[in-house]
């Protein structure tokens, strides 16, 4: 080997080092849960507002029609908001704010609209772990966007909340974005990262498989579409009645989900039509199918729709 060719394999190796370094040295910073949008449970295109849209992320808006976007300029997801008349909002709740009370933060994110200009604003709302609102403040406004996707940046300081019974996993920082016009057309959000310090670093880049995870701790959804089948079973030697199942989550949630379902059920002798929630906790849930009895240890499927399970801030 060539002392050249021995030198140019010590300097990549070297930057390789480097970046592996600086990257175990930083640890999960971005305080924002699927700030670049990848993670989209609950759809991809959404028109009625104040709805959950990627995950995480809520249209504070009425009528508001937000679709994931893939960008040109990054090849990464952004979400875009539509509006013809009213202010758009959206945002983000950071759970346990008390950990972060008085403490400097810096916010970055990359922002585009598709309106020759346009004015952007970012706020803060801090609750306590009963919802109620402690204290908010505009942390910048009359951010000058255009066509052009710009990364932007603020630096803020968290209010003291100490002494206002704030602390607990139950309470939150609702970061706030907002086209701070009333006839702005739209805007487009791309990653988002919220972080200690006065500094706007790169954007934190995770797998897919990492930000979901971190996802289904307020989200989740049990997929019995037409390429996945549950079995229920109804326990017992004698008697008839409904079929049930335990399904295991796939992380610990929050809180105990609510549920609901989305899509049809087949309904017939061998299925088990539309389940019902019969119980939750934070690591699994138990369905109950609702076609009828059936005979003591006979059991049916559970195919064709979605069971979600929400536990949200």
């Amino acid at each position: 080997m060539t002392k050249a060719r021995e030198n140019s394999d010590y300097t990549g190796l070297a930057a390789d080092i480097v970046a592996g370094d600086t990257a175990a040295r930083a640890g999960r910073k971005n305080l924002i849960i699927n700030g670049g949008f990848d993670v989209w449970q609950r759809g991809t295109s959404f028109s009625a507002g104040n709805e959950y849209i990627a995950d995480r992320w809520y249209s504070d808006s009425v009528a508001c029609i937000a679709t994931r976007e893939l960008l040109t300029e990054t090849n990464q997801y952004g979400a875009k908001f539509s509006l013809a008349s009213t202010s758009i909002i959206t945002g983000q709740r950071i759970e346990d704010v008390s950990r972060l009370s008085g403490k400097t933060l810096t916010l970055s994110y990359k922002v585009k609209t598709t309106s020759p200009v346009g004015i952007f604003r970012v706020y803060g709302y801090y609750y306590n772990t009963a919802g109620t609102l402690i204290t908010s403040g505009l942390i910048e406004g009359n951010i000058s966007i255009d066509t052009t996707l710009t990364k932007k940046s603020v630096t803020f300081t968290v209010p003291d909340l100490s002494a206002s019974s704030i602390k607990g996993s139950g309470s939150f920082m609702y970061l706030r974005f907002d086209d701070g016009t009333v006839t702005a057309s739209d805007f487009t959000l791309s990653e988002v990262q919220l972080e200690l310090g006065s500094v706007a670093t790169d954007f934190e880049h995770r797998s897919y498989g990492e930000i979901l995870a971190d996802c289904q701790r307020y989200f989740s959804v049990l997929d019995f579409t037409t390429n996945h089948l549950a079995l229920v079973i109804r326990a017992g030697e004698d008697n008839s009645g409904s079929p049930y199942n335990y399904f295991e989550l796939p992380v610990t949630m929050r809180g105990n989900p609510s549920g609901s379902s989305s899509g049809t059920f087949l309904d017939g002798a061998q299925f088990a039509g539309e389940p019902s929630i019969y119980e939750t906790s934070t690591t699994a849930v138990t369905l109950r199918g609702n076609n009828g009895n059936i005979a003591a240890g006979s059991s049916q499927y559970i195919r064709g729709g979605l069971i979600l399970l929400d536990a949200e801030l």
